[in-house]
C-alpha cells in the first residue's frame, strides 16, 4: 500500500470529507479484485505499449520455453554453432559496406542478458523490415567469437508475436468508456 492522503488526525482526508468517516468510505467504496498476472500484463501492454511490472518478454513465456532455444546468458557456450534465440530490439545501427551495401548491427535482450547480432548484406536484404521493427524476434544464426566477444551472425529472423486477446476491460467498465457502479453510471 502506498502512502495515503492523511488528515490532521492521521485518517484519510478525502474519505472523511466525502463520506463523513473512514469507516463509511470503506463501506461505500467496493474493493475490486486484483488482476491475475496474465490479465495485468495484457492490460499494461495495451495501455502503455510495454509491460511495466515484468520484463517486456514476459508475455512470450510459452515461446521462450520452446525446445532448441538458448538464452543470451549462455551464448558463449555455443561458439561456432548454429543457435536459435528470442529477443527484443534495444538498439540498431545500419551501415554501408565498402561496396555500398546495407547491413546492420542489432542489439537485443532477453530476460537474461543483452546480445549482439550482425546482419550482413545478403541476409539484410531479406530481413530489413523486421530488423527495423520494435517487435520481439527469433534470431537464427551462428555464434562468432571475436577476441572473446560473442555475437550471432544472422541467417534468419522471424517475428514473434505476443498472444493478445481482444480489449480487456477492467471490472465495471463498458467499451464506451462509461464506468458503471452499483450507484449507476458515472460520466466518461
Amino acid at each position: 500500500h502506498g502512502k495515503r492522503w492523511e488528515g490532521a488526525d492521521g485518517g484519510n482526508l478525502f474519505a472523511v470529507e466525502t463520506f463523513g468517516s473512514e469507516q463509511a468510505a470503506r463501506e461505500a467504496v467496493p474493493r475490486l479484485p486484483e488482476y491475475g498476472r496474465s490479465r495485468r500484463l495484457l492490460l499494461e501492454q495495451e495501455l502503455f505499449g510495454f509491460t511495466v511490472s515484468e520484463h517486456p518478454l514476459a508475455l512470450l513465456e510459452d515461446e521462450l520455453c520452446r525446445p532448441g532455444l538458448i538464452t543470451a546468458s549462455r551464448i558463449g557456450e555455443f561458439r561456432g554453432r548454429r543457435v536459435r534465440i528470442i529477443g527484443r530490439p534495444i538498439s540498431r545501427k545500419r551501415i554501408r559496406t565498402g561496396k555500398k551495401e546495407a547491413m546492420m548491427f542489432l542489439s537485443l535482450d532477453d530476460r537474461t542478458a543483452a546480445f549482439e547480432v550482425v546482419i550482413f548484406p545478403n541476409c539484410y536484404r531479406r530481413v530489413a523490415t523486421l530488423a527495423m521493427s520494435r517487435e520481439p524476434m527469433l534470431v537464427v544464426g551462428r555464434v562468432a567469437d571475436e577476441s572473446g566477444v560473442c555475437t550471432i551472425v544472422c541467417e534468419r529472423l522471424e517475428a514473434v508475436r505476443e498472444k493478445r486477446t481482444a480489449t480487456v476491460l477492467p471490472p465495471g467498465c463498458s467499451d464506451d468508456g462509461a464506468v458503471f457502479s452499483r450507484f449507476g453510471a458515472a460520466g466518461k
